[in-house]
C-alpha cells in the first residue's frame, strides 16, 4: 500500500495541533504559513480525512486529527531513534533544556561542562525559563526536557520528583528581625519583600500558602531577575524569599550581607519534567542521568 506521506508533513501537523494555531506553528518552524496549510491540505487529502475544526480562535483536532496525532508522535520518536543508532552512529543530535533563573545560576556551568565531557558530538541548548513557560515549551515540543518548581500540570508531562526543599526568608544582615532558626508565615506577614511575578511558582507558592493562613504576603517590588532581586537585597532595599541554595553563588562579600532564615510553612518541589507524549533517545537518555547526578551532588552539599 503507497501512502505518499512525508515526514514533514507529520511534524507540521504535530506543531499545528500543539499550538492549536497555524499562525503560531509557522513562526515556530519558520516557515511560510500558505505553505503549512497547503502541506496539511494535501495530507488531508492523501488520508480521505479531515483533520482540524478551524474556528476563528485557531484550530482544535477532530477524533481522525486525534488519532493522527498519537500516531505521528510514534513515528516521530521512532525516527529520532533509528537516526541516532543506525545513521549517526554515536550519541549526537540537539539537546534542548529548560531551567528557572534560580537554578540556572547554580547548574548551567557544570551542566555544560559535564555535557561536552560525556556528549563531545551532541548540541546542548539551555533556555532559562520560569516553570510555566518551560512547562508549555515542553508540551509543544520545543524542549526536550526541563527543571520545574512546583509544577502543576501532571496530565502533560512527566514528571520526576527530584528534591524537597524549605525555602528561606533571604534579608540583609542590617533588617531588624528576630533572630531565628526559622519563621511562621505571621512573622513574615509584614517583611518587605521582593517578589517575582505572578505565574512565577515560588510567587504562587507563598500566596497560595498564606492565604490558607488568612495572611498576605507584603510585596513592594516585583523583578523577574534573580540577579536583580539578590543585588536589591544586598543593597538593603528589602528582602527575598529563595531557595538557600542560592547564596552559594554569590561572593563572600555579598555572602556576609545577608542572613538566611528557614520557613517550614513553605516546601518547594524540584521536578525533572519530560514530554509523556513520546519516547526518549539514548541522547536525552543520557543528559537525562547528567542532571540526575548534578542534582543528587549539589543537594547532598
Amino acid at each position: 500500500m503507497d501512502l505518499p506521506i512525508d515526514l514533514k508533513q507529520l511534524r507540521y501537523f504535530i506543531h499545528i495541533a500543539e499550538f492549536g494555531s497555524f499562525t503560531k506553528a509557522a513562526d515556530y518552524l519558520d516557515v511560510a504559513q500558505p505553505l503549512l496549510s497547503r502541506q496539511i491540505r494535501r495530507l488531508e487529502t492523501t488520508l480521505g480525512k479531515s483533520l482540524l475544526i478551524r474556528t476563528g480562535r485557531g484550530v482544535t483536532l477532530n477524533d481522525s486529527g486525534k488519532i493522527l496525532l498519537q500516531y505521528s508522535r510514534e513515528i516521530m520518536s521512532l525516527m529520532e531513534q533509528v537516526y541516532e543508532e543506525l545513521i549517526q552512529g554515536n550519541l549526537a543530535g540537539n539537546i534542548s533544556i529548560g531551567i528557572p533563573p534560580t537554578l540556572a545560576r547554580i547548574l548551567s556551568v557544570p551542566l555544560t561542562k559535564l555535557f561536552r565531557e560525556i556528549l563531545p558530538d551532541a548540541k546542548l541548548i539551555i533556555t532559562e525559563a520560569m516553570t510555566s513557560a518551560i512547562e508549555e515549551r515542553i508540551t509543544t515540543g520545543r524542549l526536550d526536557m526541563g527543571l520545574l518548581y512546583n509544577s502543576n500540570r501532571p496530565q502533560d508531562l512527566e514528571l520526576q520528583v527530584l528534591a524537597t526543599e524549605n525555602l528561606y526568608l533571604i534579608a540583609p544582615t542590617t533588617y531588624p528581625i528576630k533572630k531565628s532558626t526559622a519563621l511562621s508565615l505571621q512573622e513574615i506577614e509584614k517583611i518587605p519583600l521582593i517578589l517575582p511575578s505572578y505565574p512565577n511558582t515560588f510567587r504562587k507558592l507563598i500566596e497560595f500558602e498564606m492565604a490558607k493562613a488568612g495572611l498576605k504576603p507584603n510585596v513592594i517590588l516585583e523583578m523577574n531577575s534573580i540577579n536583580t532581586i539578590i543585588e536589591l537585597i544586598v543593597e538593603g532595599l528589602g528582602c527575598g524569599i529563595l531557595s538557600e541554595k542560592i547564596l552559594l553563588t554569590l561572593n563572600e562579600e555579598d555572602q556576609n550581607k545577608l542572613q538566611a532564615i528557614k520557613l517550614p510553612c513553605l516546601e518547594s518541589r524540584l521536578y525533572l519534567a519530560t514530554s509523556n507524549k513520546k519516547n526518549m533517545t539514548k541522547t536525552q537518555e543520557t543528559v537525562k542521568d547528567i542532571i540526575l547526578k548534578l542534582i543528587s551532588d549539589f543537594y547532598e552539599q
